[in-house]
């Protein structure tokens, strides 16, 4: 499959330049800011996990965030065409490709083999006091085989992420897949926390599945990850090859 000559992407929730990919190769913002800036405004198609395809927007020239103006995307851009608002990450994606070539199904938060696999995971790293909590399930075929992967997104509740560390919470996000006729999991991103912090030993991250979309048009699907933490937001672009999930770039901003 012929891989798309440029591409960027866009987190329209957060008016930044997450980074973007070069006949396959990731490009992360700052090169691919440099790149855009060239492009002047862009045609692109907005995507979420839940809706899907919500048509299409303009991103306009981006701008070099000023550190003084207080917390920014280092790359800004600014989206003309769509209506702000609404919870959901949202993410803009130029190029003549179909990212979105199979749409993931949301599932049942309350599934109990997963809630099951989750607790059976809390228990192994610690957390046995934790109780599991599914954010949400989507269910795609991520490589294009016939066979579909199943992406989980748990997080402990209530006020998470906090300014530090308590025992007993977590946030997690794992891949289930059939290889070789066996089902395994591939970690994404997880962290699993068995003792109180103090705020100068660091925060904890709160880990979210946002999108699922073929990026560089070779036809698999990549992962984007919200990581919201205290103070700090980040986009990452993960590519699931095999059983190893590989992080292409993150882009982010905080205090």
């Amino acid at each position: 499959m012929r891989l798309l000559s440029l591409v960027f992407v866009v987190a329209v929730h957060h008016d930044m330049l997450v980074g973007g990919f070069s006949d396959g190769k990731w490009l992360d913002a700052a090169a691919a800011g440099k790149l855009m800036v060239a492009q002047g405004n862009l045609g692109a198609e907005l995507f979420g996990l839940e809706k899907g395809s919500l048509g299409k927007v303009v991103l306009k020239k981006p701008k070099v965030s000023n550190p003084s103006d207080g917390p920014a995307p280092d790359w800004s851009v600014e989206t003309a065409g769509h209506k702000a608002g609404g919870k959901e990450p949202l993410f803009a994606v130029t190029g003549k490709g179909k990212p979105l070539k199979r749409t993931p199904r949301l599932q049942p938060v309350k599934e109990k083999a997963y809630l099951a696999f989750v607790k059976e995971r809390l228990v192994a790293k610690g957390l046995t006091k934790a109780e599991p909590r599914i954010e949400s399930i989507a269910r795609v075929d991520l490589e294009g085989d016939g066979t579909e992967e199943v992406i989980v997104s748990a997080t402990t509740g209530g006020d998470y992420p906090m300014s530090k560390r308590a025992a007993q919470t977590y946030s997690m996000v794992f891949v289930r897949k059939i290889v070789k006729g066996k089902v395994v999991t591939v970690p994404i991103r997880e962290e699993f926390h068995t003792k109180d912090g103090k705020f100068e030993e660091g925060h904890p991250n709160k880990y979210a599945l946002s999108a699922v979309l073929d990026l560089d048009g070779d036809g698999k699907m990549e992962l984007i990850l919200s990581d919201d933490m205290y103070e700090g937001v980040s986009e990452c672009v993960y590519r699931l090859d095999g059983e190893t999930a590989n992080l292409l770039g993150c882009a982010g901003f905080g205090a």
